[in-house]
C-alpha cells in the first residue's frame, strides 16, 4: 500500500485500553541516504500540533489563568487586526475554529475576519497563533518552554519540540513524484511546528485518554461538541453552512466523529510533504496515530483506522482526501 501510494516512510503507534501495544516503522526517513524510519525518527506533526496546544490551554483553564469565554484582547491588548470584531474572540472560539479568520492570511497581507466570531465553523491556524500570544504572555515564556514544562517533560516525550531545527534524526519529505523536500522549520507555532515521533505522540494520547494533567470537567469540555460542521466544507469563510454533518463536529482542539454510538476524537496533519493522522476512542481508550514523510500520506488513513479499530471513518471524505478503498 505504501508503494502503491508513493509513501516513502511511515511510523505508527497503537494504543489498546490505554497502553501502547506497539510502534511500527516502515520505509525510509531519507531515501537518498537509505536511512530507515525508526522509533527515533522525527516527523513534522503539522496540525497534530493543535491538540497538544489545546491540552496546554485547558491546563491554564483548570488553574484559572484563562477563562474559556473571556475575550482574548483582555489578556493581550495589542490589536491583531483593524477589524474590531476581534474583540469578540475567546479561547473557546479559537479552539473550536469559529474565529472568522481564514486558515492563513495572504502572504504579506493583513489579517481579516470574514464573519462574526462565534457564528460558525471555519478551520483556522491564525486563531491558534493569536491564542499562542496570550498563553506566552500569561506564562512569560515562549511556547517551546511552556510545552516542555507542561507536556513534554512530565509525559516523558523526550523527542518532541515546537522549535524545529535541522537534525540527523529528522525525516526528509517527498512529493508524489519522489522529489525530496527539506522539512519546514519554525521558531515555534502552536498550529503546525511540533516535531515528534509516533511513540512520543502516543504518550500524549495516553494522557488525554486517561485525563492525566486535566480535571475531569476540563477533559469533558474539551471532548464535547462545540461547533457544528458543514458536511462539504472545511475552510468556510465565504459562505454559511449549507448542510450540517450528522456525524462530524468539533470540540476544543479535536475533531469529533460520532459513530456506533461513540464520540471518536480525531485530527489530521498536513505540512505539504508530511501527512499525519490520529483517531481514538475515549470510551475504550484505544487509539492509532501515524506520521508519514510523503505528500500522499493521508491516502491510507481510512484503511489504517479500519484495520486497527474497525471503524469506517468519514473524516477523510470531509477533508476531500483520496482514500484507499476498504475491501475487508
Amino acid at each position: 500500500e505504501m508503494e502503491d501510494n508513493n509513501i516513502v516512510g511511515l511510523s505508527m503507534a497503537t494504543i489498546r485500553h490505554g497502553q501502547i501495544v506497539f510502534v511500527e516503522n516502515c520505509g525510509l526517513a531519507d531515501k537518498e541516504a537509505h536511512i530507515p524510519v525508526t522509533d527515533n525518527t522525527l516527523f513534522s506533526a503539522a496540525s497534530l500540533s493543535k491538540p497538544v496546544f489545546s491540552y496546554i490551554v485547558m491546563q491554564l483553564v483548570d488553574e484559572h489563568k484563562i477563562d474559556l469565554d473571556t475575550p482574548l484582547y483582555k489578556y493581550y491588548p495589542e490589536e491583531i487586526t483593524d477589524d474590531p470584531q476581534y474583540r469578540f474572540i475567546t479561547p473557546r472560539i479559537v479552539l473550536s475554529h469559529k474565529t472568522g479568520f481564514p486558515d492563513w492570511r495572504p502572504k504579506g497581507g493583513k489579517l481579516s475576519i470574514f464573519f462574526k466570531p462565534g457564528e460558525r465553523f471555519s478551520y483556522s491556524g491564525e486563531g491558534y497563533v493569536y491564542l499562542q500570544k496570550i498563553v506566552e504572555n500569561i506564562e512569560k515564556a515562549p511556547l517551546s518552554t511552556v510545552a516542555f514544562k507542561r507536556v513534554f517533560q512530565p509525559l516523558g516525550m523526550t523527542h518532541s519540540t515546537y522549535v524545529s531545527a535541522p537534525s540527523p534524526l529528522m525525516a526528509e519529505g517527498y512529493d508524489n513524484g519522489g522529489k525530496r523536500h527539506d522539512p519546514f522549520f519554525s521558531a515555534g507555532n502552536a498550529a503546525y511546528s511540533l516535531m515528534t515521533t509516533a511513540r512520543d505522540y502516543a504518550l500524549f494520547l495516553q494522557a488525554v485518554l486517561s485525563g492525566k494533567g486535566l480535571s475531569t470537567n476540563a477533559l469533558q469540555v474539551m471532548e464535547s461538541a462545540q461547533s457544528s460542521i458543514d458536511i462539504a466544507c472545511t475552510y468556510c469563510t465565504d459562505h454559511p453552512p449549507q448542510r450540517l454533518s450528522p456525524t462530524l463536529s468539533w470540540g476544543l482542539g479535536w475533531g469529533i466523529e460520532k459513530t456506533k454510538g461513540v464520540n471518536f476524537l480525531w485530527h489530521w496533519g498536513d505540512n505539504s510533504f508530511f501527512k499525519d493522522f490520529v483517531y481514538m476512542n475515549p470510551k475504550t481508550q484505544d487509539a492509532i496515530v501515524y506520521f508519514t514523510n510523503s505528500e500522499n500520506g493521508l491516502s491510507v488513513a481510512s484503511h489504517l483506522v479500519w484495520q486497527s479499530m474497525r471503524v469506517h471513518t468519514q473524516t477523510l471524505k470531509w477533508l476531500n482526501y483520496k482514500a484507499l478503498s476498504i475491501t475487508n
